[in-house]
């Protein structure tokens, strides 16, 4: 799956919401966002929702750190949603015809 990370936001090509989705795709993802921004970037679902860790360089050694954004629901049902509030950039999926 291709990705392109901007200041203001991820193309995605392919739809990692659709149902029966490999986690493997979601674990693709934020490995490209992750070698494109200089950052670590991950995602679990935990109860049907996804939540997104970020460990800056900075950070260390950490390995693990939710973001919420500020925002109150830190998590959402669909991936591009989570990925969009904890990233602050616009998520856009590219479908092919």
């Amino acid at each position: 799956m291709k990705v392109t990370v901007t200041d203001i936001a991820i193309n995605i090509a392919g739809n990692p919401d659709a149902k029966g989705t490999h986690w493997s795709v979601i674990e693709d993802i934020m490995k490209k966002i992750s070698e494109q921004t200089g950052d670590k970037w991950g995602a679990i679902r935990l109860s049907g929702y996804w939540v997104i860790s970020h460990v800056r360089s900075e950070d260390g050694d950490i390995k693990w750190r939710p973001v919420f954004g500020g925002h109150e629901q830190p998590t959402a049902r669909k991936f591009t949603k989570a990925l969009a509030t904890a990233t602050q950039r616009h998520v856009i999926v590219l479908m092919e015809i």
